[in-house]
């Protein structure tokens, strides 16, 4: 056997063979991914950072069931949250929070992500919304979302990296629990029985400029290998 000691080039053959292991159950565009030609030719290159790619081919564009085509979108958002880190934007403090709701085992995960996402917009609309950001000194943020699966069903959840003004306190956690609890109770497919406990259902963590990329979900040479918290019983998709 080969042992390659290159965590980029190990994560990159286990998302091809993924991606391969993967089509039988993939859509038509899945399956076309990377194997059908929509070009005279079809040329490999290698770029600057030493990655190999692949021009004249399909590809799906699929960030949630495709491990190559999802290793290249993240990469490219990396790369823009990179440039978000401005010399203007390091003089502003820099968060990493994460929402999440009451979920149960048997929902589905249709509903609770679209759900979840609409409660997110929902919370900084109309003036309730401008308020709630001029209190917390909030200028952007870049947000992502991740879905897990354990013992009590799907769960989605997002994670905001946020610039600010003010150092977000207890106080201002709790007034994003009220917020996002007010929003959860607006919608039409969650509702009071999706509310979270003021314990779990905002977390807010500073962090540096090492960190907020592997707390986004944002690992590309792991994309494939991704696993959830060893004391958690959850599974990641790419662990499905």
């Amino acid at each position: 056997p080969v042992i390659d000691c290159d965590p980029a080039k190990r994560g990159m053959r286990e998302r091809y063979r993924l991606q391969d292991a993967l089509r039988s159950i993939g859509s038509d565009r899945q399956r076309r991914c990377r194997r059908v030609r929509i070009a005279p030719s079809v040329q490999v290159g290698r770029n600057a950072n030493g990655g190999v790619g692949f021009a004249g081919v399909e590809t799906c564009g699929s960030v949630w069931s495709c491990p190559t085509c999802a290793a290249r979108l993240y990469a490219h958002r990396a790369e823009e949250i990179q440039k978000a880190t401005s010399p203007e934007a390091s003089q502003l403090r820099r968060s990493m929070l994460t929402f999440t709701f009451r979920h149960f085992a048997g929902q589905p995960l249709k509903l609770n992500r679209a759900g979840l996402t609409r409660s997110w917009r929902r919370m900084w609309q109309g003036r309730a919304g401008q308020r709630l950001k001029l209190k917390l000194g909030w200028k952007h943020h870049v947000w992502s979302l991740e879905v897990t699966h354990g013992c009590n069903g799907w769960h989605p959840h997002i994670h905001v990296l946020a610039w600010h003004l003010h150092k977000l306190t207890e106080e201002m956690r709790v007034a994003l629990h009220e917020a996002w609890c007010h929003a959860i109770e607006s919608d039409s497919l969650l509702g009071p029985g999706y509310l979270p406990t003021l314990a779990r259902g905002v977390d807010i963590r500073e962090t540096a400029r090492a960190d907020y990329l592997a707390k986004l979900g944002l690992e590309i040479a792991s994309i494939a290998t991704k696993e959830s918290r060893k004391d958690r019983a959850s599974r990641t998709p790419w662990e499905i």
